[in-house]
């Protein structure tokens, strides 16, 4: 399967069910939690703030953001229906809405925003430049554009050479992700799009707790066997050999994420 996050809201309603447990067990590992803050930590956070996160998903970011206490109102948008749904169910702050809707065409008027933030989205998504351009429109002067994504190139379970888990991080690099290239383009595109004061900030998640990383990894055999790469027996044999090495202490994971922030106007 190509990168179901690409056209989600036409994903079949089961898989979505099944990504939206995906990006809840994210968001509750303590490593990955303890990045996030980093870098939303390193963010100019005046009081009264607006933020739309696009691209929310079940909203776990979303509630994170409406933590803090500078932020007024935190708006979610996702295609996902289903994912929405989910996101206001989990939802407890009064000043967090989440809507249904496209990041290349918002349904929010101009300089509506104070920050537009993309957690791990722009890396799943056609013509990301798109989705920049109408972030532009919607942050008033000033405002900060903030994206978080992963480095899909350089993620690896291996722990010795020919490792065959690789081959199960190696096709999620391809088929879930638009372009696995994306952090490494993206200051020269923030640039080209008129933002500014473009800054950069590198982070390594090596899966102190391999819950995330585990998911991942055998979401990548499932990916395998779908694609007749490798028999479903095979697939069963590589997952199998992931969660022994979790019971043994011998998991291992890189998977290396970089933060933006720019400003626009």
């Amino acid at each position: 399967m190509r990168d179901p996050y690409a056209n989600i809201a036409k994903v079949d309603p089961s898989v979505q069910r099944k990504l939206g447990e995906s990006l809840e067990i994210r968001a509750a590992d303590l490593e990955m939690r303890g990045i996030v803050d980093a870098y939303l930590a390193k963010l100019n956070w005046p009081d009264g703030m607006e933020v739309l996160e696009v691209g929310c998903g079940t909203g776990a970011v979303t509630r994170l953001l409406a933590e803090r206490p500078e932020v007024k109102k935190v708006t979610g948008i996702d295609p996902s229906r289903i994912f929405v749904e989910k996101a206001r169910s989990l939802n407890t702050h009064p000043h967090v809405e989440f809507v249904v809707g496209d990041g290349r065409d918002l349904p929010f008027s101009g300089q509506a925003f104070d920050m537009v933030v993309f957690h791990t989205v722009l890396g799943h998504v056609p013509a990301p430049e798109r989705f920049l351009e109408e972030a532009g429109r919607v942050l008033r002067k000033g405002g900060q554009l903030v994206i978080f994504d992963g480095d899909y190139m350089s993620r690896s379970v291996a722990i010795r050479e020919h490792d065959p888990l690789q081959a199960c991080v190696d096709i999620m690099k391809s088929s879930n992700s638009q372009n696995p290239w994306l952090v490494r383009q993206l200051p020269a595109m923030l640039t080209a799009l008129s933002f500014a004061n473009v800054q950069a900030e590198g982070y390594s998640y090596v899966g102190k707790d391999p819950s995330y990383m585990l998911d991942y990894v055998l979401r990548g055999a499932d990916r395998l066997a779908d694609a007749g790469i490798v028999s479903q027996e095979a697939a069963a044999a590589l997952k199998a050999e992931a969660r022994q090495r979790v019971r043994d202490g011998r998991f291992f994971g890189l998977f290396p994420y970089m933060s933006f922030r720019a400003i626009w106007g």
